[in-house]
């Protein structure tokens, strides 16, 4: 498959990256507002809870530890990180969903 987005994990591990550099003359500032933007919207329009939104949060932006989340919100590890992959799994398939639309609008266009 035709890959027309960069995969979401790697958007959220370089969120702080792209954000600072939006604001400094280096860097392609369009990509990465693009990309930050394509973020924002996909964490909207993913169906995940908002639980799991600021797990996601908690883990990529502000960088604490999965142990480190589990004592902020009083779960288990094991459920911090259950509820970070299956919010991972919404983004992707998001991501997937919007590939799909925009191969199957290119196609009838040909």
């Amino acid at each position: 498959m035709t890959r027309l987005y960069r995969a979401p994990t790697s958007q959220l591990r370089d969120y702080n990256r792209m954000r600072e550099r939006t604001y400094s003359r280096y860097g392609n500032f369009q990509n990465d507002v693009d990309d930050l933007l394509t973020l924002e919207q996909a964490l909207t329009e993913s169906g995940m809870t908002n639980y799991q939104r600021e797990l996601l949060c908690l883990y990529y932006v502000e960088e604490y530890s999965q142990p480190e989340i589990a004592l902020i919100v009083n779960k288990s590890q094991a459920t911090v990180s259950i509820t970070i992959k299956r919010a991972e799994r919404h983004l992707q398939n998001t991501f997937q969903n919007w590939e799909r639309m925009e191969l199957n609008e290119l196609s009838v266009f040909k």
